[in-house]
């Protein structure tokens, strides 16, 4: 009969999600576990190979999806430019995805918008649909509802549309023809900034955005295809590191992160845009559940994002490795705050 020690040292403990110690100042010790073994040295061997290797394999699961994460919260520094092709393409690609491939996507600017009335004759309506259609506030310059998500709320929106073509063409339905629901645009951009606030450290050193070179054909490229390596290269080539981004002043993450971190199989392909999804769905079912109407939207947010953060602990706490969970979360489970207007 042999035995393993396992050592998990104190710097491990605590550096990944979990609130603050109530007493920092105290010093965390290690933690040394003691497995009983039957069998062999042989055995003894294959199962600290065996604990090796996955070690390793999560260590760079974390550095590949810490990477993946700094690049696409990068996107909210970055300005949709109607004369840049990628972001005209990914817009366009939403358009088609849910008004159907052979659908022109509408004019960008007002400029545009001002030729193609020249073209169909001055003072005649243009055929056809804008962009208000999609749940965007103006309809001649979508890009202006982007000011408080970047491109990541294009990024996701997009995503959604191609993946779950059908619920958006409903949403964008429903709310278009029958005044159901919400502009579709418009709660993707409020769920992506609902996301990124569960991401990042409570003080992130965020800058304000300005008109950069678009990572998106990278990203874009790895939505379509697999989002992570094998080796755990950077866009670059070169090893990545983990990235402090998202880690606070004593090393921490978010539990979101290390949420997303442990998922596997197709989950893994794209955590965040999965992620992104799943809360679409949510918001969908507190929205019908509650009878809500536009004017109680930040109430259904602010439940969703209980929904999400009460899914988050469970998940710390009995890791599925998978959003299974959250899809099926019961949104029953998360309270509607009181309405302003009727508290007194």
């Amino acid at each position: 009969c042999n035995s393993l020690h396992l050592t998990f040292p104190a710097a491990m403990r605590g550096a990944e999600g979990g609130a603050a110690p109530r007493k920092p100042s105290k010093k965390l010790s290690g933690v040394v576990l003691r497995v009983q073994l039957d069998g062999a040295a042989v055995a003894e061997q294959e199962c600290v190979r065996a604990i090796q290797r996955e070690h390793e394999r999560y260590a760079q699961r974390r550095v590949t999806v810490h990477r993946r994460l700094t690049q696409l919260l990068s996107l909210r520094a970055a300005v949709f430019s109607p004369e840049d092709q990628e972001n005209r393409a990914i817009i366009s690609s939403m358009w088609q995805h849910i008004k159907g491939k052979t659908s022109s996507p509408p004019p960008l600017t007002p400029d545009e918008a001002a030729e193609d009335r020249k073209l169909w004759g001055s003072g005649s309506q243009i055929p056809g649909e804008d962009w208000a259609d999609l749940g965007f506030q103006r309809g001649d310059s979508p890009h202006s509802d982007l000011r408080g998500s970047g491109l990541l709320g294009l990024h996701l929106l997009e995503y959604y549309a191609r993946t779950e073509s059908a619920m958006a063409v409903s949403l964008v339905e429903a709310y278009r023809e029958r005044k159901l629901g919400y502009p579709f645009a418009a709660a993707g951009i409020n769920l992506t900034q609902l996301l990124v606030s569960l991401l990042l450290p409570p003080h992130p050193k965020t800058k304000s955005p300005t008109k950069v070179v678009s990572p998106l054909k990278h990203l874009l490229a790895a939505s379509h295809g697999s989002a992570h390596s094998s080796s755990g290269e950077s866009m670059n080539g070169s090893v990545a590191q983990p990235d402090s981004d998202l880690r606070t002043t004593d090393g921490r993450v978010a539990r979101l992160v290390v949420v997303l971190t442990r998922l596997t199989g197709k989950d893994a392909e794209h955590p965040l845009e999965e992620t992104f999804c799943c809360t679409f769905g949510l918001l969908e079912q507190l929205w019908v559940m509650h009878d809500a109407d536009y004017m109680g939207f930040n109430r259904v947010l602010a439940a969703l994002k209980e929904c999400v953060t009460l899914w988050v602990d469970d998940e710390w706490r009995h890791p599925t490795a998978s959003l299974e969970a959250l899809r099926a979360f019961k949104v029953a489970r998360a309270q509607l705050p009181p309405d302003p207007l009727k508290v007194w």
